[in-house]
């Protein structure tokens, strides 16, 4: 357990290394290759060295994306992989540090495999994660107890006719907008959160965590009281969600605003 943990910590700090270059481009994080082999293959020659793998492994050359940073208010074209290829690379590069972090790709294939196995495997995983993490007993019920609403509402827009990425963010807008008054977007800027793996939910207080699985909750009803089917019917019921959360938290929020009364003389 200790040396799985380590070898997370590792894989952390590589994705986290302010000295690999990163770009965002449509909710996804990429990283620079040379950068990447620089660090993991301890080498002073990546562009040769990334050469020499894609000559002995030519699949790798298809991981490879050209994207456009900006390095110091310079905008400069470089290759680079998504998450799924940086797992890739990392295969590839037979060195001591690639080995450990090779050992925690292994070990993360093999949970995935239990949890499949044993969903409750899962749960346990993500609750021992959030509590390594600081986070209070109570926060972390409610953070469960919204995955939960959240692939129950997801399962019922894909059965109701909702089969495009795009449609599930829309119709997570437009309950956010009615619950708080900001789309995901605008509400990630409010919180400062700038990296991509950074989960909104998992920065929401205990009350946003509820307001939030009232409205899913609600959706879900609206959905099966109207037998809704296709997206305009189904944003219209999240419209509708939306705002029986933002009337709730408003309430909440003018009963906190109230001054206490005075004790009688």
């Amino acid at each position: 357990m200790i040396k799985r943990k380590q070898s997370q910590t590792a894989i952390t700090a590589l994705l986290n290394n302010e000295r690999i270059r990163k770009a965002y481009h449509e909710d996804r994080t990429y990283y620079s290759i040379t950068d990447l082999i620089q660090i993991v293959a301890e080498t002073r020659f990546p562009n040769e060295y990334w050469d020499d793998l894609k000559k002995h492994d030519p699949n790798l050359a298809a991981v490879e994306e050209p994207l456009e940073i900006d390095r110091e208010g310079q905008a400069e074209v470089i290759a680079v992989v998504d998450i799924t290829g940086v797992f890739r690379l990392i295969q590839a590069i037979p060195t001591p540090q690639a080995e450990k972090l090779k050992s925690w790709l292994a070990e993360s294939a093999l949970a995935h495999l239990e949890e499949q196995e044993n969903p409750e495997l899962a749960i346990l995983r993500m609750r021992k994660s959030y509590e390594d993490k600081g986070y209070s007993a109570r926060w972390i019920d409610k953070r469960l107890r919204g995955v939960s609403a959240r692939q129950e509402l997801t399962s019922e827009w894909a059965r109701r006719g909702a089969d495009q990425s795009e449609q599930y963010r829309a119709l997570t807008n437009a309950m956010m907008d009615g619950i708080f008054g900001m789309d995901v977007e605008r509400l990630r800027r409010y919180k400062n959160l700038q990296r991509t793996n950074q989960n909104l939910r998992d920065y929401m207080s205990d009350l946003e965590l509820v307001l939030t699985s009232l409205a899913e909750t609600a959706a879900v009803a609206l959905h099966r009281n109207r037998a809704s089917h296709g997206y305009d019917e189904l944003v219209g019921d999240a419209q509708e969600a939306g705002r029986i959360a933002g009337q709730a938290r408003a309430r909440i929020e003018q009963g906190s605003a109230r001054k206490p009364k005075r004790p009688a003389a």
